[in-house]
């Protein structure tokens, strides 16, 4: 398979913002402190996703459960995109995968914690052409495609359920829990 993506490799800081300071709005950033590492969620990351069929359904149920003995204002349980928000930042594996619309704060998460001499990596993606791409792929599979419409293009928490939690659709589409708490809004996630 040919890759979707280019490399550029930095020598020094000053040339690393100079890149990213010639970037528009539409790009959103992703630090890992190993460039080996594939761009993967950490629910792909485990070994019982692939082994147990609904099993993100199963802990979603489970946090939840747990979670509003701890939690003074959590969403309601058919808020699937804000569970599955507040999950990973308490550490549980799902399908998101946080970027930020900072290079800079992608850059400290690359170096904050890095595992060898090797590269550290800022994936850098533009937002705006994703999502392009999801929603000509969701409108060419003829899927939910009446519902997409009526909300603009927009990602609801129903069409989000429908399209990525019920039936595992397959394709990258940008998101933002639509309430932030301190964290998110500090780092302004995308995922």
């Amino acid at each position: 398979m040919d890759k979707l993506y280019s490399v550029k490799k930095f020598k020094t800081w000053d040339g690393f913002k100079k890149f990213v300071n010639q970037l528009s709005e539409d790009w959103v950033f992703r630090g890992q402190s190993n460039s080996k590492w594939e761009l993967t969620t950490s629910l792909e990351r485990t070994t019982f996703y692939k082994n147990h069929e609904k099993i993100e359904q199963f802990y979603l149920t489970d946090f939840q459960r747990g979670a509003k003995n701890y939690l003074d204002d959590a969403p309601q349980f058919n808020e699937i995109l804000e569970w599955l928000a507040i999950m990973q930042h308490h550490g549980a594996a799902t399908r998101l995968i946080d970027f930020t619309r900072s290079p800079y704060i992608a850059s400290y998460f690359a170096y904050e914690k890095v595992e060898s001499e090797e590269y550290v990596s800022v994936w850098t993606l533009n937002i705006k052409s994703i999502q392009a791409q999801a929603e000509q792929y969701i409108r060419n599979s003829g899927f939910l495609v009446d519902e997409f419409k009526k909300s603009n293009g927009k990602l609801s928490d129903e069409i989000f359920t429908k399209i990525f939690f019920i039936n595992d659709f397959f394709c990258v589409f940008g998101v933002e829990p639509f309430n932030m708490n301190k964290r998110y809004f500090l780092h302004k996630h995308y995922f």
